[in-house]
C-alpha cells in the first residue's frame, strides 16, 4: 500500500523555497508580500485573545460571554493550524490550512475593537487625551496596511514572484483545436513544468481522455509526457528541440504563462527554473525540426 498522508506544508514549502536561490531580503519580501497580512491578523487576533482569557480569568470585570467564546474558537482553530502545518496532510496551502483561524481570528477582533472604542468614548480621560481619535485612526492605519498587503497575496504579479496560472480562453482554444486536429490515438504532448497541472485541467473540460505517463489506453488520443519542456529548450546542449526531446514526434503545447515566467522571478533565481527567454524563442523560429501549426496569439502548438 502507498502513503496515505503527504509531506507537510511546512516541509512542501521549505523544499520550494530552497530549490530557488532567493536571497534573505528576497525571502522576507516574498513573505511579507504572500503572508503579510494573515501575519498582522494573527498579532492583532492574539493580543486581543490574551486580553479577552486575561480579564476573564482575573474576574475584573465582567465578560461578554460571546466575545470569549470566539476566543477559545481562535485558540482551537489555531491549534489545528499548526498542526496541519507541521503534520503530514494534504492541504499544501499555508492560507488554507488557517482559514478557520483567519475567520476566527477577524470576528474576534472586531468584538474587541468595537468594545475597546465604545470604552474609550465613554472614558473622560480618554477623550481629554484624545485616545477616541487616536484609536480610530490607528485602526484605520492598520486596515489600510492588511489591505495593501493582502492584493500582493491575492493577485499574482512579479512582485510576489508569481505568475498568473489561471486558465485562459485563447487556452481552452488552443487545446480544443489540437484535440480536433489530430484524429490519431497515443499522442505525446509536451508542456513545460509548471503548466502540467494547466493542460490537465482540461481533461474535465473537454471530456478528453487526457493521461499522465507511459501507462496510455488505447483509447487515449493524447497522454502527457513525463518529460517536460526543457529550460531554454534545451538549446544549451543541442541544436534543435528535436534532439532535446529526445529524438521522438511529439506534439508541444507553450502557453501564455510560459512566455512570461522569465519576467516573473528575479534575474538572480533564473538558473533554478526553467524558463524560455525571448532570444530562446527566436531560436525556437528558427528551427527547422519545429514546425508551428497552430497560433492564436498566446498558446502555441509546433509538431517536432
Amino acid at each position: 500500500m502507498g502513503e496515505i498522508f503527504s509531506p507537510s506544508t511546512y516541509n512542501t514549502q521549505l523544499t520550494l523555497l530552497n530549490s530557488i536561490s532567493f536571497t534573505k531580503s528576497q525571502i522576507l519580501w516574498l513573505y511579507a508580500t504572500r503572508y503579510g497580512s494573515i501575519t498582522v491578523l494573527f498579532a492583532i487576533s492574539s493580543i486581543f485573545c490574551i486580553f479577552t482569557l486575561h480579564k476573564y480569568v482575573a474576574k475584573r470585570t465582567s465578560l461578554d460571554p460571546l466575545v470569549f467564546c470566539y476566543a477559545i474558537q481562535f485558540v482551537v482553530s489555531m491549534l489545528i493550524g499548526i498542526i496541519m502545518l507541521f503534520g503530514d496532510f494534504i492541504e499544501h496551502n499555508p492560507i488554507r490550512v488557517f482559514r478557520v483561524g483567519i475567520l476566527m481570528g477577524t470576528i474576534l477582533s472586531g468584538l474587541v475593537t468595537y468594545d475597546v472604542v465604545a470604552n474609550l468614548e465613554k472614558s473622560k480621560f480618554a477623550k481629554k487625551a484624545h485616545l477616541d481619535y487616536l484609536s480610530v485612526i490607528l485602526l484605520i492605519g492598520i486596515i489600510i496596511l492588511m489591505v495593501v498587503l493582502s492584493l500582493f497575496s491575492t493577485y499574482t504579479s512579479p512582485f510576489n514572484y508569481a505568475a498568473n496560472s489561471q486558465t485562459t480562453s485563447m487556452d481552452i482554444m488552443g487545446v480544443k483545436w489540437l484535440n480536433s486536429f489530430n484524429s490519431y490515438t497515443d499522442t505525446k504532448v509536451v508542456v513545460a513544468p509548471q503548466s502540467q497541472l494547466t493542460f490537465l485541467r482540461y481533461q474535465d473540460y473537454l471530456s478528453t481522455n487526457f493521461t499522465y505517463g507511459e501507462g496510455m489506453l488505447s483509447n487515449n488520443r493524447y497522454y502527457l509526457d513525463t518529460q517536460a519542456l526543457p529550460s531554454h529548450f534545451g538549446y544549451g546542449g543541442n541544436i534543435s528541440i528535436f534532439d532535446s526531446l529526445h529524438r521522438f514526434d511529439k506534439y508541444v503545447l507553450i502557453f501564455q504563462i510560459d512566455r512570461l515566467l522569465y519576467h516573473v522571478y528575479p534575474t538572480n533565481t533564473l538558473n533554478d527554473i526553467a524558463y524560455w527567454s525571448a532570444e530562446d524563442f527566436k531560436l525556437l523560429e528558427s528551427d527547422s525540426s519545429a514546425n508551428k501549426i497552430y497560433y492564436n496569439g498566446e498558446t502555441e502548438v509546433l509538431k517536432v
